[in-house]
């Protein structure tokens, strides 16, 4: 048997659109999930700091911060001031 009388296969590279289509999925969810990570920064307002004598009462993320009986804000964190006479008091607004 001589190598001409063994017959060769055919290679035919075929490109598959259904792989690319595949990655369509994930960029998509990674852009709305951008846009939405985008959005709600937008949404928080400023940090302020406010000076208390006492911060008995208190609790970061519970406390609500209103403004002539209008919630404007929630307390974010609370630090004592160096001289361990008062305390200041992060609200996001």
């Amino acid at each position: 048997m001589t190598g001409e009388d063994v017959p060769r296969a055919r290679v035919r590279r075929k490109r598959s659109w259904a792989l690319h289509v595949f990655w369509i999925v994930p960029i998509v969810a990674a852009a709305v999930a951008g846009w939405l990570i985008v959005q709600k920064l937008r949404a928080y307002g400023p940090e302020i700091a406010i000076e208390f004598r006492d911060g008995s009462g208190l609790r970061p993320g519970q406390t609500p911060v209103k403004f002539r009986g209008v919630y404007i804000g929630e307390v974010s964190r609370i630090e004592l001031a160096e001289d361990h006479k008062h305390v200041f008091v992060y609200a996001r607004l």
